[in-house]
């Protein structure tokens, strides 16, 4: 049988719900893009609004008691967050994708993690923070992770902590 003797499924359309709050959101961030640019970073009260949206759980499953969105919806809002500000969708969505990793990594040892994520707005990320400098690295002052990335809260400047891997360096 050939792909057009089949009728194709409808297209889905994004929860409105999550659309709205990306929307809301969305103002704020691109409200912050000039002190962005000029500092050369993701706001933090970028990342506080989402999670106080409920968008940095979008990727994590409602049995968990959170948000969790289908593909399409993750996309809408990921493209109405980049249209205020590229480079907190992009963190975002390398948060979404590095939730769904560790529970796929960890079953329910990621379990914490996420709650984390989700009571307390903590990103999961794998990139550079601000203060992650050579010379905090050969000092040995920039966080090692002996596991999947690096779970960043919004913690002082050379403060990392991962209770979840049991760590904190960084003089906290």
């Amino acid at each position: 049988m050939v792909a057009k003797d089949k009728e194709l499924p409808g297209l889905f359309e994004p929860r409105e719900d999550l659309v709205q709050a990306a929307k809301k959101v969305a103002v704020g961030i691109a409200g912050r893009a000039s002190e962005a640019d000029r500092e050369r970073r993701v706001p933090v009260e970028n990342i506080q609004d989402l999670h106080e949206a409920g968008l940095l759980s979008i990727a994590i499953p409602c049995d968990l008691g959170e948000t969790e969105a289908d593909l399409v919806t993750q996309n809408a809002v990921y493209e109405i967050i980049g249209g205020a500000r590229a480079s907190t969708a992009w963190v975002m969505g390398n948060h979404s994708v590095l939730c769904t990793r560790s529970l796929g990594m960890m079953g329910e040892g990621a379990h914490a993690l996420l709650r984390d994520v989700c009571q307390n707005g903590s990103l999961i990320s794998h990139a550079a923070v601000p203060w992650a400098t050579p010379s905090r690295r050969q000092a040995g002052l920039w966080p090692r992770s002996a596991g999947l990335s690096s779970a960043v809260q919004t913690s002082p400047p050379g403060c990392f902590s991962a209770p979840w891997l049991g760590a904190t360096t960084g003089g906290c």
